[in-house]
């Protein structure tokens, strides 16, 4: 039991700790609902996922070195949404374009906030913050308010295109595979 109250101890397993709370929360949550445990479910936790282990991966680096970025997801929102208007202005623009846009723009937005943390000293929360503000207002402008429909952009970004709803259930493991393999 004292071995128990040890913090140290404590510290050492909550790693095991943990995993096993979430294979028990798995469990649960399959015997309730078993379609939660179906390959189909998983696909589609690895599709809506893969975005944010993208932007885990970034994070990561930032974190690494003692940094904060705030402006993640703004970063994220803003060049979604010009790939989005560059997809609905030009339908027959190649997908490699629009990912090669989004690259350079995400990089672009990023390379912005490390050169007024270095230039000006700044603490990166105080940059990330200002450009998280910038970035959001941006979209505003550049959407002018607006929404994107799902169904004006460019075919090949939404995987649904004039196949519908099949198609997206099909293409769903290799979108998870492509988008993480493509930001490396």
């Amino acid at each position: 039991m004292k071995q128990l109250l040890d913090s140290s101890w404590l510290a050492r397993q909550r790693e095991w700790l943990l995993s096993g709370i979430i294979v028990l929360i798995v469990a649960l949550v399959g015997m309730r609902a078993p379609v939660f445990l179906s390959w189909g479910n998983a696909l589609d936790i690895g599709n809506d996922s893969s975005i944010l282990v993208i932007l885990v991966m970034g994070q990561m680096l930032v974190l690494l070195t003692r940094g904060v970025d705030l402006s993640v997801a703004s970063n994220l929102a803003l060049t979604g949404m010009i790939c989005a208007l560059a997809g609905k202005a030009w339908p027959g623009i190649p997908l490699i374009a629009l990912l090669l846009l989004a690259c350079t723009l995400g990089a672009l937005l990023g390379a912005l906030n490390g050169w007024l943390i270095m230039r000006f000293n700044l603490p990166p929360i105080v940059v990330t913050l200002g450009t998280l503000s910038a970035y959001r207002g941006a979209i505003f402008v550049v959407s002018g308010g607006t929404w994107v429909s799902d169904l004006l952009i460019h075919p090949l970004i939404n995987l649904a295109g004039p196949a519908g709803p099949d198609l997206v259930r099909h293409s769903r493991g290799p979108a998870v595979l492509l988008f993480p393999a493509l930001a490396t």
